[in-house]
């Protein structure tokens, strides 16, 4: 399978207190993790639960959700 349009991030250098490359702020925290790279559409079921949270190009607060798109 190819997914186009994909982004990959490095996560495991960032740190707590770390700047944001996006907006250059001391404003990475770090409170629990979850896996990547499974194979179960999950949706937003863990996500939600851990309230994990990004910033999406429009600055808008959005739950990853873990969903095999084609």
């Amino acid at each position: 399978m190819i997914i186009e349009n994909a982004t990959f991030h490095e996560l495991a250098k960032i740190q707590d207190g770390g700047i944001c490359l996006c907006c250059g702020k001391r404003s990475i925290s770090i409170s629990c993790g979850v896996e990547v790279g499974n194979i179960f559409q999950l949706g937003t079921k863990y996500t939600k639960s851990m309230n994990m949270t990004y910033a999406d190009e429009e600055g808008t607060t959005q739950y990853p959700s873990m969903v095999l798109r084609d």
